[in-house]
């Protein structure tokens, strides 16, 4: 009966020398999680040695199933213990060939160097992931959901048809739509400005940059452009060409934001909006391929892989082995077109795609979407714009009783229909397999999660960009300073929107931002309590309506709108 503890003992050993040998074949993270290798001339005393583990190894193996065989003749229970101590030998002798073709492979090969390499080595890298509201547990409320707005939208189209004779009074849709023909023309300007400025710029580090002469002198003297003045003047010039092109692009937008008679409020939202999209993606692009250029080609990493790929991917392909300058130049206009297709603002070597579209779900999302549309035109058109329109007439806590619950319908269907269905869909088109759009930030109990898990894409452009971006380039930042200057560039930038749709400069929203960071400190002490929770939708159901006051009031009495 002792057979099998010993048996287990011998074949546990085993296995123990089996895994060291496994563990001489490491792997290289690239990227979002890609397994790359580097690749290294081994030496003749390594290849020995290895060989040497093999035959120590299959040693070590012949001794377990002989005395384990011997055991189990010896022993009265034969029979019981034939089919175990064959499973352990069938075990030991495939985990023993696995070993061995493993160790003949390094031996035959070459030498693999341990090395994880993430190009500026910044926060939340890229994934295969869906959204969170597309797990099997969320299908009955969703499904709930839908039906009862679409319950409620046909009655009150129903009603009107009774009333008025027509389901839909589209007056309000056609004034809330006025210039979008504009609109659209300078959604397609901004693109093309920031394609053509983000690609030449990229075009002209490119060719400075890839020639193996340029690469050994930067290895040589440890960082890029030290030692070379050249290399340093032109850095800073394109630097300063970057940021004027971004001063350019923030300026054109306000001044025709300002001046258009043409664009209505909800336009100039657009306009607002897609500025400040493409800045984030025109900023993400440049800063991650200077990273590539510090880590890889300046660091010293090509020199040491001797100008062999290490990442295999397009990127490398384009910017490090295309000799062609017109295909160079065509290969990063595609780089980033695509770039631009997906809904991502933060820009990486490699993105996570999947092997083909489906046009069933993408036409089921983009359907969600231009349903909760209808829903929000409806609760605007008979809830809000009667009080908007004649705002001047009703007080404050008028105004916060009749808007709250239409803003925070009209906030929660905004949500599911930006973040979940167009942006969903908008992603399948692209092949685009990231779906991390958004958190289950309904279930935040304290401000700091509420913002981390509402806006997804904003968070992490934010903190790749501005709070570790910051600390890497500005002496003195520390973690607190860095917060701190994030959730300022945020503020500001939420405001920007908003003056750009009132077209008046009352920093209403930047102030409540900032009056948030006590709250930072004070919700922490409720975190994870049901409480907190409660205090946060109470705080989004008081917040909107004063916000339409403030900001409405004041557009409408001088008439900016």
């Amino acid at each position: 009966m002792k057979a099998k503890p010993t048996s287990k003992l011998s074949s546990t050993n085993a296995k123990q020398t089996i895994m060291l040998n496994r563990s001489n074949s490491p792997s290289l993270t690239v990227g979002g999680g890609r397994q790359q290798q580097f690749v290294e001339n081994n030496t003749t005393t390594n290849q020995q040695k290895q060989q040497q583990q093999v035959i120590l190894t299959k040693q070590v193996v012949e001794q377990t199933v002989e005395k384990s065989s011997s055991i189990n003749n010896n022993s009265p229970n034969n029979n019981e213990n034939d089919n175990n101590n064959k499973a352990l030998q069938e075990e030991e002798e495939e985990e023993t060939t696995n070993t061995t073709t493993v160790t003949t492979t390094t031996t035959t090969t070459t030498k693999s160097t341990v090395e994880t390499i993430r190009i500026g080595n910044f926060p939340h890298p890229p994934e295969h992931r869906h959204s969170v509201l597309e797990a099997k547990g969320s299908e009955g409320f969703l499904n709930l959901a839908g039906l009862l707005l679409l319950t409620w939208s046909a009655n009150q189209m129903y009603n009107n048809y009774r009333k008025n004779g027509y389901p839909l009074d589209l007056t309000l849709l056609f004034q809330l739509l006025r210039g979008i023909d504009l609109m659209m023309f300078l959604w397609l300007t901004i693109t093309i400005y920031t394609l053509f400025t983000s690609v030449i710029l990229e075009f002209i580090y490119t060719q400075k940059s890839n020639t193996k002469s340029t690469a050994n002198k930067a290895s040589n003297s440890g960082k890029a452009s030290k030692g070379n003045n050249k290399a340093k003047l032109l850095d800073y010039t394109l630097c300063t060409v970057y940021a004027v092109a971004q001063i350019v692009l923030f300026t054109m937008s306000t001044y025709i934001s300002f001046t258009s008679t043409r664009l209505s409020g909800l336009c100039r939202l657009a306009l607002a909006a897609q500025t400040c999209v493409n800045s984030f993606k025109m900023h993400s692009y440049f800063v991650t391929c200077r990273y590539f250029r510090e880590d890889m080609i300046y660091g010293g990493k090509y020199v040491e892989n001797d100008f062999k790929p290490i990442f295999n991917n397009q990127f490398e392909k384009t910017r490090v082995f295309t000799k062609s300058k017109f295909k160079q130049f065509l290969e990063l206009c595609k780089d980033y077109i695509y770039f631009i297709r997906i809904p991502s603002l933060v820009y990486e070597i490699e993105f996570p795609k999947k092997d083909k579209i489906s046009f069933r779900y993408v036409a089921r999302e983009y359907g969600g979407g231009l349903i909760c549309c209808l829903v929000i035109y409806i609760i605007i058109q008979k809830y809000i714009a009667p009080i908007i329109g004649d705002i001047d007439k009703y007080n404050w806590y008028d105004i916060a009783v009749n808007l709250s619950l239409p803003s925070l319908s009209i906030w929660l269907i905004i949500f599911y229909c930006v973040f979940h269905c167009f942006l969903n869909g908008t992603a399948e088109l692209a092949y685009y397999n990231d779906r991390d759009f958004y958190l289950n930030w309904w279930d935040a109990t304290t401000v700091s999660q509420f913002w981390k898990l509402w806006n997804r894409a904003v968070f992490k452009f934010m903190t790749r960009h501005i709070y570790v971006e910051s600390q890497r380039r500005v002496k003195g930042f520390n973690k607190v300073l860095a917060a701190l200057s994030t959730f300022f560039v945020t503020a500001v930038l939420h405001e920007y929107v908003l003056i750009l749709t009132f077209r008046v400069v009352r920093p209403y929203f930047f102030a409540m931002i900032i009056s948030q960071i006590p709250l930072f400190y004070v919700t922490e002490l409720l975190k994870g309590n049901r409480v907190g929770n409660a205090l946060l939708w109470f705080g989004f159901l008081i917040a909107f309506p004063f916000l339409e006051l403030l900001y409405f009031r004041e557009a409408l009495r001088i008439g900016s709108l």
